[in-house]
């Protein structure tokens, strides 16, 4: 789910130009928007008096201009900033799901599917949070900018609409700060919502067991009523908020028309002036309809943010060390070191691993063993950065830490005991969808003889799986796994009872394999088979959180 540097260098790039380009062509079409009521105080108070035709022509013609350059502005504003957020969509989407991957152990209760739809709609309120912004920062100004050149042309006039501004904002602000309370309410209730229905269809046989169906529905009714109390409220406020903009700036335009109207009579203003100033008035509202719809999404964006947060972990940082597109992380075996390892994996019990200390030299393949319960997968996800621990990890010179754990775990092959296949084709399954690996994964398949396997189905390496591959044998599943992984070339391999659903002609086919990568990678098997133990340069045993060293032993 991470990008690469070169992709985020790259959205970098893109976000700062495409936001100039928006900032840009909103200053223009508020300076644009300037030139057409200077336009009408010049025909009303010159050209017309005067009859002179051809500069109602020029000026005629350079209003139509005016209003064509604004069209062309505004529509490629608006291509630019519907493409921003369709990016800054995409990104965050993929930012919240790859946050949730990371996350050590999942929210008390698991992750259901509304839950993360939940989270991911409310990345459209940041969106359209972050487009207002860009188009108030100019907006905002040349409405104070408007005010002040109605008070040039008008004098006094410009008290009605500097007072209906006043006015205007201040309904915008209480109408925001109402809006955020509705907004949290029908989150609350959501959330309330949808906890009803996990806990009832996750347990439904539970439910008929107990004969639970009418309180439960009385609990349902009475949240959706009062959902639907708070979609009523925030229904209304909406209808109340598009009728007030619709009618504001006609009552203010009237306004100006009518007190105008009396300043042409007294002689205080010229008909060119009272044409002028009541485009402005009209022009001046547009800002701060802006203004107010940046109030209210701010009070969105936090309750959007509550959101996310509350699904995910927000605390969590970024890699802070590049993911450097897909170059692997070391060149050759890097080194393992680990110092004063203590790992509790559950609260109140007694730690699974106490002070452990080992160093693996190199290219060095270290066998570890152990009874049932000692620890050899919680080594094995410590290693992989998966639980909190004590003590420091580090491989090749970078320490296993929360903000290094996921560029560490692409650089590191682990297959476990029960691994995990995605769905799709087999093929892309081995490959992880990397039309480069496809040679080396058909020469391993034929090394750990998976390729006889793949040659007795339907479709050979085109068939399509399922995620849990229920149609394949285990031992197939498992020889799938191994491919996929040694297929990365990582110059670290982590094998967790790897061979446990193999046959023993398959496991004398992984040893060999194993044994040709002998000082190319770094290997800890954790593993009791002879065969693999074979292999390795020093063989450990984990009792009591503790490493013991063996004696070596033979095939």
């Amino acid at each position: 789910m991470s990008r690469s540097g070169s992709e985020k260098r790259a959205s970098y790039r893109f976000g700062v130009s495409a936001r100039l380009a928006v900032l840009s062509a909103s200053v223009m079409i508020n300076m644009l928007a300037i030139a057409i009521p200077l336009a009408a105080l010049l025909i009303y108070d010159r050209v017309l008096p005067n009859g002179v035709i051809p500069t109602l022509t020029v000026l005629a013609i350079g209003v139509v201009v005016v209003i064509m350059i604004d069209a062309t502005l505004r529509l490629a504003r608006n291509a630019i900033v519907t493409r921003i957020g369709a990016r800054e969509d995409h990104f965050r989407r993929c930012e919240i799901v790859g946050r949730l991957l990371r996350q050590r152990s999942a929210p008390a209760g698991g992750l259901s599917a509304a839950q993360l739809s939940a989270a991911l709609a409310a990345t459209s309120t940041l969106r359209e949070y972050r487009h207002l912004k860009i188009q108030a920062i100019v907006d905002i100004p040349f409405g104070l900018a408007f005010l002040v050149l109605l008070a040039a042309i008008g004098g006094p006039l410009a008290l009605i609409p500097a007072s209906a501004c006043l006015l205007f904002a201040l309904l915008t602000y209480i109408m925001a700060f109402r809006s955020e309370r509705v907004a949290r309410d029908l989150q609350h209730d959501e959330q309330e919502k949808r906890g009803l229905a996990d806990q009832v269809f996750g347990n439904l046989h539970l439910v008929n067991t107990l004969a639970a169906e009418i309180p439960l529905i009385d609990r349902f009714v009475k949240l959706q009523l009062r959902r639907s109390g708070a979609m009523r409220t925030s229904g209304f406020r909406a209808m109340l908020t598009r009728d007030i903009h619709a009618v504001f700036p006609q009552v203010l335009v009237g306004s100006v028309v009518v007190a105008g109207a009396l300043a042409v009579f007294n002689g205080d203003l010229t008909l060119g002036g009272l044409a002028a100033c009541t485009l402005l008035a009209g022009r001046a509202m547009e800002p701060l309809q802006t203004g107010f719809q940046l109030l209210s999404q701010s009070r969105l964006h936090r309750v959007a943010k509550a959101e996310i947060a509350n699904q995910t972990d927000e605390t969590e940082p970024l890699e802070t060390i590049a993911d450097g597109a897909r170059e692997p992380l070391w060149e050759t075996a890097p080194e393992i070191r680990i110092r004063r390892l203590s790992v509790t994996p559950d609260a109140g019990l007694e730690p699974q691993l106490r002070n452990l200390d080992l160093q693996i030299e190199p290219g060095e393949v270290v066998a570890i063993s152990a009874d049932r319960g000692q620890g050899k997968t919680v080594l094995a996800r410590a290693l992989l950065g998966l639980v909190e621990v004590s003590g420091s990890i580090s491989i090749g010179g970078v320490l296993v830490e929360r903000t290094t754990a996921d560029l560490l775990r692409r650089n590191i092959t682990y297959v476990s005991r029960t691994p995990e296949l995605r769905s799709g084709s087999l093929v892309d399954v081995l490959t992880d969808g990397d039309e480069e690996a496809y040679a080396d994964v058909r020469y391993l398949s034929h090394l750990l003889g998976l390729d006889d396997a793949v040659k007795r189905l339907p479709a050979g390496y085109d068939t399509v799986i399922n995620s849990e591959a229920t149609t394949l044998p285990a031992g197939t599943r498992q020889q799938m796994a191994i491919v996929r992984g040694l297929a990365r070339n990582n110059k670290v391999i982590i094998l967790n009872e790897a061979t446990f659903a193999l046959d023993a002609g398959a496991e004398m086919r992984l040893a060999q394999l194993l044994r040709m990568l002998k000082g190319e990678a770094t290997m800890i098997l954790l593993t009791d088979r002879p065969a693999l133990r074979a292999l390795a340069d020093r063989q450990l045993k984990l009792v009591d959180g503790g490493l013991e060293p063996l004696e070596l032993q033979g095939v």
